[in-house]
């Protein structure tokens, strides 16, 4: 009989792939995960933004002290590479929509400070460019 405990103790976990939510027995995939995080990522922020309105410091300081904090924590809690990697391709992807950004409003003039819009309706100009 010992000889049957000591086997057991020897044998490895068996590790299931895949993952059950325990509430709802539904299969959790990459997509749903994904999904989960980046709604809890875009609700952290949209809080923080609403509190950083009422500050009187500018909205970009607030979201300098805001990055720097979760870059801060990156850093701390992953290996230099990973977070050089993430923080790389967020960067990428952030510059490579800002086209599209651009285009959705290439008639504002300005930027929106404390729901105040500074010029709105500018008139497109085909030579003008971003530096």
């Amino acid at each position: 009989m010992s000889d049957k405990k000591d086997k057991d103790k020897k044998k490895g976990k068996i590790i299931n792939f895949v993952n059950r939510s325990k509430q709802n027995k539904k299969i959790q995939t990459d997509k749903d995960e994904f999904e989960r995080l980046d709604a809890l990522a875009k609700e952290l922020v949209d809080v923080y933004y609403k509190s950083a309105k009422t500050s009187f410091f500018s909205i970009g300081y607030c979201f300098y002290l805001f990055i720097f904090r979760v870059l801060q924590s990156m850093i701390a809690q992953t290996s230099f590479p990973l977070y050089r990697y993430w923080y790389r391709t967020a960067s990428k992807e952030v510059l490579e929509n800002y086209d599209e950004w651009m285009k959705e409003y290439k008639d504002w003039d300005g930027t929106s400070i404390n729901d105040k819009v500074e010029g709105k309706n500018k008139p497109q100009d085909e030579s003008d460019t971003i530096h």
